[in-house]
């Protein structure tokens, strides 16, 4: 809850510094990115909004997942891999563009949604949301550093 409220806290500061409605600097989330700290899928979305269009890519490589609360283990390596509109990845699994720039999404046949966003430009790290209903309020699972 604390990580929440400081999250929204700072998507007011800065969204007020840069011209209102809560809009999330790139700064102050990739800080929490790179500290493996959890963040919101709002906030992932606004920085992914904020990202050139020539950096939204970079979603095919090799990563380390982490798991947002043991972070400091790797879990397991992935591939992904972009093959038209759709991202491969963990074998058979695969979701499509999202609505949202430098996003993936799907919604599995038991009703559970998924949503990987690049969540940190500069070393290629993506934010892993999954869950029934997702909200911009939910928190991500886990994160993809990449490696290669």
């Amino acid at each position: 809850v604390f990580l929440l409220a400081k999250s929204a806290a700072m998507a007011e500061v800065i969204g007020n510094q840069i011209g209102g409605q809560n809009q999330m600097s790139a700064p102050p989330m990739v800080d929490m990115v790179r500290e493996r700290k959890p963040i919101r899928l709002g906030d992932a979305k606004r920085y992914a909004q904020s990202i050139p269009e020539d950096q939204r890519g970079g979603f095919c490589g090799c990563f380390v997942v982490r798991c947002t609360y043991c972070p400091g283990i790797p879990f397991w390596c992935t591939c992904p891999c972009v093959c038209g509109g759709c991202l491969w990845y963990q074998w058979f699994m695969c979701a499509c563009t999202a609505d949202e720039p430098a996003a993936y999404s799907c919604t599995d046949m038991k009703g559970i949604s998924y949503y990987l966003v690049k969540a940190d430009v500069e070393r290629g790290t993506l934010a892993w949301f999954s869950g029934m209903g997702l909200t911009d309020e939910s928190t991500n699972s886990c994160s993809c550093e990449k490696i290669c």
